[in-house]
């Protein structure tokens, strides 16, 4: 059965005319398809990195402020004692355990073993 096919540069024969052009557009179409797709997944990754990469900026400034907040702080504190002022204005010369030690001292502590 296989002997009596001749191969042939174009299509062989018995393929009805216009065939080759349905299929090229079959081929076309889903090759577009699959693009589109790649694409499509391509994009979507690239809008989770710009979205992990604004997180990480904003992330870094978080921890940059909390940074500042803990040095500016120390750089008030009693150089006798190192106790932390009650706040900043009224009471700079009063250490109380209700407002420097249960509400500021602890955040310090955190946010110094956080950003080291």
């Amino acid at each position: 059965m296989l002997s009596n096919i001749t191969l042939t540069r174009d299509f062989p024969a018995g393929i009805p005319s216009g065939w080759e052009s349905r299929g090229l557009a079959i081929v076309l179409v889903i090759s577009m398809g699959l693009c589109c797709c790649v694409s499509y997944h391509f994009g979507a990754e690239d809008e989770a990195f710009a979205r992990a990469s604004e997180n990480g900026r904003l992330a870094n400034e978080g921890l940059t402020r909390s940074r500042n907040f803990v040095k500016g702080w120390l750089e008030t504190a009693d150089p006798k004692t190192g106790l932390i002022a009650r706040n900043l204005k009224d009471s700079k010369d009063i250490w109380n355990a209700k407002d420097s030690a249960a509400d500021n001292y602890p955040f310090m502590v955190l946010t110094a073993a956080i950003t080291g």
